[in-house]
């Protein structure tokens, strides 16, 4: 139900009538010249089942684990790395650049407007490594028997969901989270799996006497500064333009607000303000890589700016401290396994957001755990498919009327919760309550966990509870002054 002390107004929601709550939005500036500004306020209240309260988590972890999801096929190729696609396209330059590396396996979610002879096609691209790809159409999805399919969207981004289950399922160890026209820049190297210490057969990290010291790659480790709750992490890799000319930019997802305040891109006192030993970065489960020639960036920026941007810095790898939030995206990201529960792609809201609501929710759940996640330099080139910049720019609007609220709220936002799935549970719920997801999203993670628990998942134990941080405020321009 609707909360009694907030003012409602009838809309229509999805087809039916609905309450929609007008105390989303609240503006202490003149209104006649100014608009509402988004407010993370207590609109809803869950009326629904918690399945993960301390009091059930033990239980509940057992009877998830008697029913174990069956494999389907039951003498299914299993891999320790997997690349996860959804695509309604014929197999891409970056499907075939993964199949290179005998290693990497690649699972497709196939959607409603994916071509009737799409499995078959991509079985030919796959007949000289049988297994090695596995395309699952909209019948195969449902045949999987996984309680988060009947909750997905067709035609949307979150099919992917029912992919990261079956990777997980097939013995995934990294998850390379990617969208099908991200191609590798250098498709002699296969994506960065060794920055979490997993060993590559056709990297000099493969044997054990240098696995420790090549852990990340050769890559510079920095962190990123602690003063803002925020930081934009493209101005440090030195975004050029063709003649080499510095670009500022920004990435989708990052709140318009805080886009000039210096403290929110600038890092002080030398690259390694923070040095980091190797006790202190085997924590990273998360790297976002940066796209090369078409970065992920909003539809303002490219509406009034122009592309390519490139990014020049060479072998870094930019970490981000607790308290500190950035938006990482579904077109370039590695997930380590202590990450898996962190893939959840939210289906009620649009594509262009899903994966920015995911990011800010995983690294605020990721401080209590101790994990770290992190950018690194290009190792993925973004020849972007066809899109309207415009119907992108009204695709994205959640983005920039609310990120900023979402974010400053997560930085005070706590659960007691006992484990990890509980905290889960307790986040999405929370998101409900504050207008930001739809009661559909609370019931999709609830399955996603026990689908993972069903898959043979453990979730890693709770570390800490992270403490209350005051958020910074946006600055009030006044021409007067």
């Amino acid at each position: 139900g609707v909360v009694n002390d907030i003012a409602t107004a009838t809309g229509v929601v999805g087809g039916a009538t609905a309450d929609i709550p007008t105390g989303l939005f609240d503006n202490p500036l003149s209104e006649s010249s100014s608009g509402k500004l988004f407010k993370m306020k207590h609109v809803y209240n869950f009326n629904g089942n918690r399945m993960f309260t301390d009091e059930q988590i033990v239980d509940t972890r057992k009877a998830a684990r008697s029913s174990p999801h069956k494999m389907m096929p039951e003498n299914s190729h299993t891999c320790e790395k997997w690349a996860v696609v959804t695509t309604i396209f014929s197999p891409t330059t970056t499907v075939k650049q993964l199949l290179e590396f005998k290693e990497w396996c690649v699972v497709v979610a196939g959607d409603k407007k994916s071509p009737r002879e799409s499995k078959e096609e991509y079985e030919r691209v796959c007949k000289d490594k049988p297994g090695h790809l596995v395309y699952l159409s909209p019948n195969d999805q449902s045949s999987l028997g996984y309680d988060t399919t009947p909750l997905l969207k067709w035609n949307h981004f979150g099919r992917k969901n029912v992919a990261f289950i079956y990777a997980i399922q097939h013995g995934a160890k990294v998850i390379y989270d990617v969208d099908d026209d991200n191609v590798l820049s250098d498709p002699k190297e296969p994506p960065l799996d060794v920055l979490f210490g997993i060993p590559s057969h056709s990297s000099s990290s493969s044997s054990s006497s240098n696995r420790h010291h090549n852990r990340h790659h050769h890559h510079e480790v920095v962190w990123a500064p602690s003063e803002h709750h925020l930081f934009n992490p493209y101005p440090y890799f030195d975004p050029e333009k063709p003649k080499k000319q510095l670009e500022f930019i920004w990435p989708r997802g990052f709140p318009l607000e805080f886009i000039n305040e210096k403290r929110t891109y600038v890092i002080g006192g030398g690259e390694n303000n923070h040095p980091s030993h190797d006790d202190e970065t085997r924590n990273v489960t998360l790297i976002q890589s940066l796209a090369a020639h078409d970065p992920d960036v909003d539809a303002i920026y490219r509406l009034t700016r122009s592309l390519p941007v490139d990014f020049t810095k060479r072998k870094k790898l930019l970490l981000l401290p607790s308290g500190v939030f950035a938006p990482t995206n579904a077109q370039a990201a590695l997930f380590s396994s202590e990450a898996f529960w962190a893939v959840l792609l939210p289906v009620t809201v649009h594509g262009r957001v899903t994966d920015i609501w995911r990011s800010y929710f995983a690294e605020r759940l990721m401080w209590d755990l101790g994990h770290v996640m992190g950018f690194s330099s290009s190792f993925a080139t973004q020849y972007r498919n066809p899109h309207s910049y415009l119907a992108d720019f009204e695709s994205e609007s959640q983005l920039y009327l609310r990120a900023g609220a979402l974010t400053s709220f997560l930085c005070q936002w706590k659960s007691s919760k006992v484990s990890l799935e509980g905290r889960i549970e307790d986040l999405f719920i929370t998101m409900y309550e504050h207008g930001i997801l739809q009661i559909k999203d609370v019931q999709l993670a609830q399955s996603f966990i026990l689908d993972l628990l069903k898959a043979g998942y453990v979730f890693p134990p709770i570390k800490t509870s992270w403490g209350l941080r005051k958020p910074e405020t946006a600055q009030i321009v006044d021409g007067r002054k």
